[in-house]
């Protein structure tokens, strides 16, 4: 895991939109965090591995993945 506090953000940010699937979870934390319009928070979104699995169904090694690559 590249930032811890990063990490933790996006942790907490999920577990409130367990049943979503982790690309449309995380269109509005990419919004917030990169400041980027709807389009490319999508765009960015769509592009993460996992991103058709629900988030409830993630493995903590998968959260520091996404965490990683969103980083990146």
């Amino acid at each position: 895991m590249k930032d811890e506090f990063f990490f933790r953000r996006l942790v907490r940010w999920l577990f409130t939109q367990r049943n979503k699937k982790l690309s449309n979870a995380l269109g509005p934390f990419i919004r917030s965090e990169r400041k980027v319009d709807k389009a490319e928070a999508e765009r960015i979104a769509s592009s993460i591995l996992y991103g058709e699995i629900r988030v409830r169904e993630l493995s903590p090694k998968d959260f520091g993945a996404v965490a990683n690559a969103l980083i990146s």
